[in-house]
């Protein structure tokens, strides 16, 4: 199955984001609207350290109104690659750089209206080697032994999607 794009009318143009409304022909002939989040691609980042924690950082969001515990993770900046870009983001958000990383897959964060794509990488090795994060974030690093986060997801401590989705690759993958 397949939709043609008929027209594009952009509503919202952002500093993260834009949106638009494309007129589309379905499969069956017939016309609709799609209400399209255009973002750019990212990653998330599976940090493990050499006692077997996953590095995970507190962080308010805003649109949720509460602080959430989530993977690493960012937006790739225009002419970075994934891995240039999980590097960077690690280092601005946890302070560690990676020795060893390994693209494990990646997904859709919220296909139904937006067109970002998340890599995600297994990084290990950590050193610390910081970078300056933005100004306007504040973020908390937190450990959590592996044999924990399973369980912090099942109470609700962590409901980040992306984290979540992110960590079904670790089962698939030797840690």
């Amino acid at each position: 199955m397949q939709e043609t794009t008929v027209s594009t009318s952009y509503i919202y143009r952002g500093a993260i984001l834009n949106l638009r409304v494309d007129t589309v022909q379905t499969s069956n002939g017939k016309t609709a609207s799609r209400e399209v989040v255009e973002h750019a691609d990212s990653v998330g980042i599976i940090a493990i350290d050499e006692q077997q924690n996953l590095l995970l950082v507190d962080q308010f969001r805003y649109p949720a109104r509460e602080s959430l515990l989530e993977i690493p993770a960012g937006c790739i900046d225009p002419g970075e690659t994934p891995e240039s870009a999980v590097v960077r983001e690690l280092r601005e958000e946890t302070g560690f750089n990676p020795g060893y990383l390994k693209k494990l897959g990646g997904f859709y964060l919220a296909p139904g209206y937006a067109d970002e794509y998340m890599h995600v990488f297994l990084a290990r090795e950590l050193s610390y080697a910081p970078l300056v994060a933005e100004d306007t974030e504040y973020i908390e690093v937190i450990r959590k032994p592996l044999a924990e986060v399973e369980e912090m997801i099942r109470s609700g401590r962590i409901k980040d999607c992306k984290t979540i989705a992110a960590l079904f690759f670790i089962g698939k993958t030797k840690a």
